[in-house]
């Protein structure tokens, strides 16, 4: 476990402004304290309120983590309605306000310039980089052709044929798209939205961005030089583990089904789900975490942007190993059952 999260692909951000760091401490204290809340018949308030003001911290470090945090909503639902404590429900309610309240709020006063590059990659460095039609993908969007010849470039390039930051470019680019039209765009192209996930598959297990070196400016040091030390997890994901669509389809498939037969053995048996659930949400956040990046930033900087992804999925690896090696014991004994035989002896 250790081996896992203390890689220096996640470590390195805690040597940096960036907010992975916050993201990463506050998911691992959003589910600690909504594991013991899950595995305790009657949880401390004091747990309660961890979770709550974790998930707000959690919600606001970045403003790609605002839709995660609202995947917990479905949890604090079952509490809500599992606990019938006024305090418990009040608190939920309050702060459950506050964390949407601060959301809006962390979204609303993202830089303008921000919003602008997030539509810029999306369009022009995601849906129609590798178009072969892309003068009829920016009509589809609402967007005049004549900007195709932006076609693979990204917000960060200089000498492009238009300026990105004009006024006009503002209002025929930037007010026009939505991430809603985007995500609308790619429910009517589903091959093209498969293409681009198969894209992130491929470039998503690359913990370390390349940009990013480890080492300060010294003698011997060279630009973007990178440490090797706790690098042992990040270096297997990048180099021995198969870069796939159907390798991250196929996990994700396994561990829904596998949580899914004890929720329906729980139900049958009419006991609490939230000890599943917890993790469903953890699976939850990982495939958002997924997809949310295309819609969000096109093939732009996989590495950061799909670092929740990593974090997630790295969890569920690390809780469904822990899930197998709980599972030996039981499974050793019933193949070691005395076997009854279908003979009598005379």
């Amino acid at each position: 476990m250790l081996i896992v999260f203390i890689d220096v692909g996640y470590i390195a951000y805690f040597n940096s402004l960036y907010g992975e760091a916050t993201s990463y401490v506050f998911l691992f204290l959003v589910l600690a304290s909504g594991l013991y809340i899950a595995n305790h018949s009657n949880p401390s308030f004091f747990g309660l309120l961890i979770f709550l003001i974790a998930l707000i911290i959690f919600s606001t470090a970045k403003a790609q983590n605002i839709p995660l945090a609202f995947i917990f909503l479905i949890f604090l639902a079952k509490i809500f309605f599992e606990k019938r404590d006024v305090l418990w429900r009040t608190t939920i309610v309050v702060l459950t306000f506050v964390m949407a309240t601060s959301s809006i709020a962390v979204h609303m006063f993202t830089p303008q310039v921000m919003q602008d590059c997030h539509k810029y990659q999306a369009i022009f460095y995601g849906i129609i980089r590798y178009s072969p039609t892309p003068e009829k993908d920016l009509e589809e969007l609402g967007i005049d052709p004549k900007f195709a010849v932006l076609k693979g470039t990204n917000f960060f390039m200089t000498g492009l044929t238009y300026d990105l930051r004009d006024p006009t470019f503002q209002w025929e680019i930037y007010d026009k798209i939505t991430h809603l039209k985007i995500l609308t765009f790619y429910l009517k192209h589903p091959n093209r939205f498969l293409e681009k996930l198969s894209i992130s598959a491929e470039n998503g297990f690359y913990i370390r961005p390349a940009y990013l070196g480890n080492y300060e400016r010294a003698p011997g040091v060279k630009p973007l030089q990178m440490a090797t030390m706790f690098s042992l997890w990040s270096t297997f994901k990048a180099n021995t583990l198969p870069h796939s669509l159907f390798l991250v389809v196929s996990f994700f498939f396994l561990y829904f089904a596998v949580l899914t037969y004890y929720y329906v053995i729980k139900w049958r048996r009419r006991e609490k789900t939230l000890f599943v659930d917890i993790f469903m949400t953890l699976g939850l956040i990982g495939a958002v975490s997924f997809v949310v990046p295309v819609l969000g930033d096109g093939e732009a900087d996989h590495a950061k942007h799909l670092f929740l992804f990593n974090v997630a999925f790295d969890m569920m690896v690390v809780a469904s190993i822990t899930w197998m090696f709980s599972i030996l014991p039981r499974w050793d004994r019933i193949q070691n059952f005395p076997k009854i035989s279908g003979r009598t002896s005379a």
